[in-house]
């Protein structure tokens, strides 16, 4: 550990840490009109339902936490996505 700092130093003048190179990208990415289109005509569905929808419509499949982020996204309020989850629990 010391040694890798020591050598970060030498190298680049700081043993400031890296920045994140980022991770994988979304499986919903791009395809903000669809899952709007998709709330719009299906407002009363749960996570789960949404996911089963998506997965039937286009065959991806995707998890209720990624179609929680995305739906958070498209909405930027996150009490629609509270209420989604709470109804995915009941």
């Amino acid at each position: 550990m010391v040694w890798n700092l020591i050598k970060l130093k030498r190298k680049t003048g700081s043993i400031e840490p890296k920045k994140a190179t980022g991770g994988k990208p979304s499986q919903l990415k791009g395809k903000e009109q669809e899952l709007s289109a998709m709330v719009r005509e299906y407002s009363d569905y749960t996570l789960e339902e949404y996911c089963e929808y998506w997965n039937e419509q286009t065959g991806v499949r995707v998890s209720a936490s990624t179609m929680c982020r995305e739906l958070q996204k498209i909405t930027k309020d996150l009490s629609a996505c509270w209420t989604i989850k709470k109804n995915f629990q009941e």
